[in-house]
């Protein structure tokens, strides 16, 4: 039961070295059509000037609560702290270097009231296609087992989710830093079978994050949590779910490839193939049918160990895909790209 007292939503940012685009987020925060909110800003021990700029903010807005850390934990212990010290209804996370439309909060606010949703969707302003695959139209109260396609949705962001039940799932991030969305997001929606998704476009998403160089660490961290959430769906005792779960993974790989490549020498990128082998291996004749024909292709080469061809495969087709994006840009990201390119 809601008490009279408790905010609505719980926006939690956590923050880490964000100072160039941290006042832009909390704006948007603050000038929220919904008012009844409160805003957990978890400072995960910045060394630029953010720390000032909540502190300046906190003066400006007393929604704003302050909640800092001894040490840097990383993006997903800053969120669990910010889940910990929230006492909203609902619980909303942003990345302190993304941005909300004026009335996002309120309007997944009033799908969740409205179909007593548990999780609601929104979609993303950017020219990234993060949310492609799962919001094609409207839906209210579905679960994961009547539309799949919500394995497609690795991303913790923009999502209203009802606090009470995040608590009892007890799913929380944990390690490895890098891909930390991937398990939580997954484990969310399997647990919840009340979700609602709206096509309105309810955070701007800063796409220049996407352009920063691979490390070995974050391709390995990836490559453990996908292998993790296959795991994790096949022992959801779906067979149709994991069939579907199979074909995502393998467009993930192929996905991945480039920067693997990039970011692995030839001996870890053998060990990160060979990994992959089993898997790509055990999809079935009926998945090949409908993957892409270059990604089914992929697999195979994958399978037989023909991992230089595969490595060709895929850098020829995102050249072509990279070129194909450019030409889709919006007015002004070009340049943003090629800026943030040359910051790296």
């Amino acid at each position: 039961m809601k008490s009279m007292s408790q905010p609505f939503v719980s926006v939690i940012v956590p923050v880490f070295n964000e100072e160039s685009h941290l006042e832009e987020c909390l704006e948007s925060v603050i000038k929220q059509t919904l008012g009844n909110i409160e805003i957990v800003v978890v400072d995960d021990c910045s060394i630029d000037n953010s720390q000032a700029i909540i502190e300046s903010y906190l003066k400006k807005d007393k929604r704003i609560r302050l909640v800092t850390h001894d040490f840097n934990k990383g993006r997903g212990e800053a969120r669990n702290t910010g889940v910990t010290s929230s006492c909203g209804e609902y619980i909303y996370f942003l990345d302190s270097d993304d941005s909300l439309p004026l009335d996002s909060i309120e309007s997944l606010h009033n799908v969740a009231r409205e179909f007593g949703s548990d999780l609601v969707l929104g979609g993303f302003n950017s020219a990234m296609t993060v949310d492609r695959h799962f919001i094609k139209c409207n839906l209210y109260n579905v679960s994961i087992t009547n539309y799949p396609d919500l394995l497609y949705n690795h991303s913790v962001l923009n999502k209203l989710i009802n606090r009470n039940a995040l608590l009892e799932t007890d799913i929380r991030f944990t390690p490895p830093r890098c891909a930390e969305d991937i398990l939580f997001s997954l484990k969310l929606n399997l647990a919840l079978d009340s979700i609602s998704i709206i096509t309105k476009k309810t955070y701007n998403y800063r796409w220049g994050r996407q352009l920063k160089s691979a490390t070995k660490e974050k391709v390995m961290d990836a490559q453990m949590n996908e292998l993790a959430a296959l795991e994790i769906v096949r022992n959801y005792n779906n067979d149709f779910l994991y069939t579907k779960m199979q074909e995502k993974t393998a467009k993930t790989v192929f996905g991945c490839m480039g920067r693997a490549a990039k970011a692995l020498d030839s001996s870890e990128l053998e060990i990160y193939l060979c990994k992959w082998k089993d898997v790509l291996f055990a999809i079935p004749d009926s998945s090949h049918k409908t993957l892409p024909k270059y990604v089914s292709y992929f697999c195979e080469l994958i399978s037989d160990e023909k991992y230089g061809a595969a490595i060709k495969l895929s850098k020829w087709m995102h050249f072509l895909k990279s070129i194909r994006d450019f030409f889709r840009l919006p007015k002004g990201i070009k340049t943003y790209k090629a800026t943030d390119e040359a910051n790296n």
